[in-house]
């Protein structure tokens, strides 16, 4: 299962489950890291409940001046560019990035992702609200996840209900989305009409091969 996913630079993709994070280098898919997620640098200065496991994370648009963590209805704000120091911290709805949100997403997320500089999206349960960073986070739309038409091919027979809501979320390269939902993942190409190109369990994808979350520190 993965409870969060980041895309964090060329190379860092952050994922975590529960307590624990890996860290995974996508150039050769391999793992760099493991261990538990409060004592990774960029995590240790969390406040004491996110290290208990993390709801979602996302990187503001390529600014690692802005590493978003989530917890229940929590934000921290990370700059990475600053000794990993937080900038901000407080309710959700209380920053300026998700002040249009709904209100039950304000309560928590269950995963965020940036698709391009025009659309991101923030699940809640079987929902999805899409901000767009270019214009203030102003929110374009909000609807059933179905009913949005980037995610109108994700599967929805047994075992894949993805329809029901979403764990994790991180779009690689700006083309392949990654879906994740219990210990399934759903990739979807956004550049070719939203076609699902993979679906299977999340350990045959090569990208997550390496994952291990026997971790002892």
């Amino acid at each position: 299962m993965v409870d969060s996913a980041s895309f964090f630079n060329s190379s860092n993709y952050h994922i975590t489950n529960g307590n624990k994070f890996n860290l995974l280098h996508t150039t050769d898919n391999t793992l760099h890291w493991k261990g538990y997620i409060g004592n990774y640098a960029t995590y240790s200065v969390l406040p004491i409940q996110f290290k208990s496991g993390l709801d979602s994370t996302s990187l503001q648009w390529g600014n690692q001046e802005n590493y978003h963590a989530f917890y229940q209805d929590q934000l921290c704000v990370i700059d990475t560019t600053r000794n990993n120091c937080i900038t901000w911290s407080g309710r959700i709805g209380d920053h300026p990035n998700y002040a249009k949100l709904p209100d039950s997403y304000k309560q928590g997320v269950d995963a965020t992702a940036f698709l391009n500089g025009d659309n991101y999206d923030i699940f809640k349960g079987g929902r999805v609200c899409r901000l767009n960073p270019n214009k203030g986070y102003t929110r374009t739309g909000e609807w059933p996840i179905k009913d949005c038409s980037t995610y109108a091919n994700l599967p929805t027979d047994p075992g894949y209900e993805f329809d029901r809501g979403i764990d994790a979320a991180c779009c690689l390269d700006w083309a392949n989305y990654h879906l994740f939902r219990d210990d399934k993942l759903v990739v979807i190409n956004i550049r070719q009409n939203n076609k699902v190109v993979h679906k299977g369990p999340i350990s045959e994808y090569p990208t997550y091969r390496a994952l291990d979350w026997n971790v002892t520190s």
